[in-house]
């Protein structure tokens, strides 16, 4: 694997390299190593550090594992949420998934875009249940009326009970 000294950097770029977060460094480092035909792997390294991100495919598995769950939860239930700023404290928020990169702005650029496509789905899926609850009210009107009441003769009601005991017969249920 090369190193800072095997780079062939300047003394300028070194020290603007020590300078940089130690995990970015070395992430680039294994990128350039990784990276097969580079005619000046210096040019690669350098301007991978200075864009301040990862390189792709060699960031933090935590990250990737932590998006990943944040992708299926968006797609399982937190396309449902009805703002941008429910999303937003869902995932970046005190509590949410993804609070530990809450300033990642790509990511949040990213995430925002998934619920962005989602939303469609969800207004869809909200007129579809309100139609469904208007549909079940008209059939419970139309069900209560087309049956009659059926009016009970007064003896019918004594018939019933005739063969109960007394303390019964005196019982009114209020029907």
């Amino acid at each position: 694997m090369r190193t800072l000294a095997e780079l062939g950097l300047t003394p300028a770029q070194l020290a603007e390299v020590e300078q940089l977060d130690a995990g970015l460094v070395h992430s680039w480092l294994v990128a350039t190593n990784a990276a097969r035909g580079l005619e000046r792997p210096a040019g690669f390294f350098l301007s991978g550090v200075r864009s301040g991100n990862k390189p792709p495919g060699l960031g933090d598995e935590r990250e990737a594992q932590a998006v990943e769950l944040a992708a299926r939860w968006l797609a399982n239930a937190g396309w449902l949420l009805p703002t941008e700023a429910e999303l937003t404290d869902a995932l970046f928020g005190p509590h949410g998934r993804l609070r530990a990169w809450a300033s990642d702005e790509p990511l949040r650029a990213r995430m925002l875009a998934v619920w962005l496509e989602l939303r469609p789905a969800a207004a869809e899926l909200e007129r579809q249940r309100l139609d469904d609850v208007e549909r079940y009210r008209d059939a419970r009107r139309r069900a209560r009326s087309s049956v009659p009441s059926i009016p009970w003769p007064s003896r019918v009601r004594q018939q019933a009970y005739a063969s109960a005991p007394a303390s019964v017969q005196g019982f009114s249920s209020g029907v």
